[in-house]
């Protein structure tokens, strides 16, 4: 009977394990401010969950793939990128190839 329970109880700690850890399948789900420059509260970068965000106030739709990023934003821009994700920073190159850093807020 012991055995039992020591089974289930392992199970339902996998269960709970694999459900906190599916909402941020990417990494980048939440809110990001530049790192080494403070433009204020509204110059944020924000990635949701659903692929949806926003950019400095703009509303983007994202897409990740493994290292991959893309990023579109209202209208016609887009930007195809390489991110890099450690732990609560995050850095990519911007549309003209500089590295722009990130810090988890």
């Amino acid at each position: 009977m012991k055995k039992v329970i020591s089974i289930m109880l392992v199970i339902i700690s996998l269960c709970i394990l694999l459900v906190s850890c599916g909402g941020k399948k990417n990494g980048l789900t939440g809110t990001w401010a530049p790192r080494d420059y403070d433009f204020g509260e509204d110059y944020v970068l924000i990635f949701n969950e659903d692929g949806t965000g926003t950019y400095f106030g703009e509303a983007i739709t994202y897409k990740t793939d493994g290292d991959k990023l893309s990023i579109w934003f209202e209208g016609t821009d887009s930007l195809d990128t390489t991110f890099h994700l450690d732990g609560d920073e995050m850095w990519f190159k911007d549309s003209n190839g500089e590295d722009v850093f990130w810090v988890r807020k």
